[in-house]
């Protein structure tokens, strides 16, 4: 993970798209130390570049309370003035979170 938050940095992009912390693990197969670690990654890379924008995808959706999983995350972006986005957002659309939801759905 080191040489890809070392990676983003280098390219200095103004858009980033993440996809996890598996959050919906925790617990389970993922740790809160590999979270911790996950939101101070994604901080370093809100300090050492000039994003206007983080996406969060994948792993994050798979969550109903990603948001909450990722307070940190949004609560700092904001503090630097980058906004923490999905995909669906960036397109205009709803937050879905179908993954999510899916024994709800798919019964």
């Amino acid at each position: 993970m080191e040489a890809q938050v070392e990676f983003i940095i280098h390219e200095n992009p103004d858009l980033v798209i993440v996809d996890g912390p598996m959050t919906y693990m925790l617990g389970f197969r993922y740790s809160r130390k590999s979270l911790a670690l996950a939101i101070a990654n994604i901080k370093r890379i809100l300090n050492g570049t000039a994003l206007r924008s983080i996406m969060v995808e994948h792993h994050f959706m798979r969550d109903l309370k990603y948001k909450e999983q990722i307070a940190e995350v949004y609560a700092y972006a904001a503090e630097k003035e980058v906004e923490v986005i999905t995909a669906a957002e960036y397109c205009g659309r709803d937050i879905e979170l179908l993954e999510a939801r899916r024994r709800e759905l798919y019964v």
